[in-house]
């Protein structure tokens, strides 16, 4: 058929050629042009699409309305191979309440007070003398390092040797003046009297007018002690994540937890949000603790929740709970323009919906809405794909999330690619 129809125009392209050939004017040199090319144009556009584009040397544009309605249109938009990604966003953490509240569940803490004799400075001996023409003290010193932790500091020591009365000054402060056997008991050294850096001088006492006598001592294993406090285990630190949206949404901080505690041990309590206190008291043991704060002390990125006491706690059910300005939604518009969905609608295209997750071994449940249709995700695995191309439109298309699990979700794109 199109050869004939070929045949049949070379030969009036032919036919008019002789005519041609004719001495004419430039008037109808004219003429024979204009008639050519109207020919040219008309065999053109009668042709099929597929042997137009080949004399052409083009594909047929689907989307700007050159395509006949006897079904020529099935090529699409004539768009060649592309991968386009139109809704990329990152929400973080999605809480499966998807309410007016984002809770952060901590893990216990334990408040625990040691105290144990520890010996802070020891001696190998001190020997000192006392007559009537001379006298020889002795001076030793020891360190405190932290003094508020320190109780019950004793000076203790063995009499090897002994005449006279020994005596004993902390810091120039005399504390000690006695006659020494074996069974006397170590010295207690008062608090208010003990510095940082502590010196002890003992020294004997004079033989009187017995000029011929000399007192003396020799004592051995001499040794400073005293009851310390381990204050390691007295603090403990909680740490939590808060996203944008939760710092600028959040209305109220609610802090909760149950103190597990013997009453009558139970020291004074502190609390603080980010190192701002905002309790100081003894809890009721056993009873759930709640107390409010100001979201002024919450911020984007890492918070923390820092316990400190004296005595045994055990502080359990730790739940940081924000209040919300407003419920967050976890929806998401894009737009799809008319060449690309062309493409989708002659199934000529794959378009992924794809969730990257925290691989945290956990399930993974939402419901989907994509344009009104439903879709279900349920996954274990750090990520979970599925076609949507019939779920698409042209122009406004939108997604919302429910998530029926606390998911963390650091990526969510949907990308249409045509191979």
């Amino acid at each position: 058929m199109n050869t004939i129809s070929e045949r049949g125009l070379f030969i009036s392209l032919g036919k008019l050629g002789k005519k041609a050939q004719k001495p004419q004017g430039a008037a109808g040199a004219a003429v024979l042009v204009g008639v050519i090319t109207f020919l040219i144009i008309l065999y053109i556009v009668f042709l099929p699409a597929s042997e137009r584009d080949k004399i052409l040397d083009t594909s047929t544009a689907g989307d700007s309305g050159s395509s006949s309605s006897s079904g020529s249109s099935s090529s699409g938009s004539g768009l060649k191979k592309f991968n386009t990604t139109v809704l990329l966003v990152n929400p973080g953490r999605m809480d499966f309440q998807s309410n007016d509240r984002i809770e952060h569940l901590l893990p216990a803490v334990n408040l625990m007070t040691k105290t144990q004799a520890t010996v802070l400075e020891e001696f190998d001996s001190v020997y000192v003398k006392s007559g009537v023409f001379s006298k020889e003290p002795h001076k030793v010193s020891f360190l405190i390092n932290e003094l508020e932790n320190v109780d019950n500091i004793l000076l203790g020591f063995k009499v090897k040797e002994g005449s006279g009365r020994l005596i004993v000054a902390l810091n120039n402060v005399e504390v000690f003046n006695s006659d020494v056997t074996d069974t006397t008991e170590p010295i207690k050294l008062k608090k208010s009297e003990v510095r940082n850096v502590n010196y002890l001088e003992f020294s004997v006492s004079s033989p009187g007018i017995a000029f011929w006598k000399v007192n003396e001592y020799l004592l051995d294993n001499v040794a400073v002690t005293a009851e310390v406090k381990n204050t390691a285990g007295q603090k403990a630190r909680s740490v939590f994540i808060v996203e944008d949206f939760e710092e600028e949404s959040a209305s109220k901080i609610k802090l909760s937890f149950v103190p597990d505690c013997d009453a009558k041990k139970a020291g004074t309590l502190i609390i603080s949000i980010n190192s701002n206190q905002i309790f100081s008291g003894i809890p009721d043991c056993g009873t759930p603790f709640i107390q409010e704060y100001s979201s002024a002390y919450l911020f984007t990125g890492e918070n923390s929740v820092e316990f400190s006491g004296e005595g045994k706690y055990l502080i359990d059910r730790i739940s940081v709970e924000t209040k919300l300005k407003k419920p967050r939604d976890f929806s998401y518009d894009f737009q799809i323009n008319e060449s690309i969905f062309k493409e989708i609608q002659f199934s000529k295209t794959k378009s992924n919906l794809t969730f990257t997750f925290i691989d945290d071994n956990e399930d993974k449940e939402a419901q989907l809405i994509l344009n009104g249709h439903k879709l279900v995700l349920s996954t274990s695995s750090n990520g979970y794909s599925r076609l949507v191309d019939p779920f698409l439109k042209q122009d406004f298309n939108y997604l919302k999330i429910i998530p029926k699990k606390q998911m963390f979700v650091p990526e969510i794109k949907l990308t249409i690619k045509k191979d």
